[in-house]
Formats: structure tokens, C-alpha cells, sequence
């Protein structure tokens, strides 16, 4: 394994770490590092490269996935949060009514 494919074995793992912790700027920072690292390989022997690079790109799939279902579930929360706080203004509009009459 030559310097520039243990690099990109690093970043893979460097990345994965970063989305467990969620660490979206680091992740975000980490994919900048990454396409450099790729356009280096790619220029300097794309075929001696490929498995390297496609392997690369399952990871590139399985976490772009994994960060699809994370962007879910917080829309998700963020749903249930705003439903809440609209029956919160209600309730608290209904309760000051009362109140004053």
C-alpha cells in the first residue's frame, strides 16, 4: 500500500469517526482533504489506482446513505418540535383567556 492509498484509508476512517460523533464541519472538511487526496491518485496512475478509488466510493455511498437518514431524522424532530410549540401557543393563548375572563 503506497502513501497516497494508506491516506485514503486514514481519511475513510477519519471520516467515519467524524459522522459517529457527528462532527458535520469536520466530516464537510475531511471530503475537501479527500477529493484533493483522489485528484492526486487520479493524476498520478488512475488505473494502478482503481480499486482503491472504487472502494473509496462505496464509502462515499454508504455514508452519503447514512447522513440521507441522520437529515430525516432531525427533520423529523424539528416537525414534532414546531407541532409543540404551536400547541404550546395555543394552550398558553386558551389559558390567558380564561385567565381574563
Amino acid at each position: 500500500m503506497d502513501s497516497k492509498t494508506r491516506k485514503l484509508a486514514e481519511l475513510k476512517g477519519r471520516m467515519l469517526e467524524a459522522f459517529q460523533q457527528q462532527e458535520w464541519q469536520k466530516l464537510a472538511e475531511l471530503d475537501e482533504i479527500c477529493r484533493s487526496a483522489i485528484e492526486d491518485i487520479i493524476a498520478a496512475d488512475p488505473q494502478t489506482n482503481f480499486h482503491e478509488l472504487r472502494g473509496l466510493l462505496s464509502k462515499y455511498h454508504q455514508l452519503i446513505s447514512d447522513c440521507e437518514k441522520q437529515r430525516q431524522s432531525y427533520a423529523e424532530q424539528v416537525s414534532v418540535l414546531r407541532r409543540q410549540r404551536t400547541q404550546q401557543r395555543a394552550y398558553s393563548a386558551q389559558l390567558q383567556m380564561s385567565l381574563v375572563s
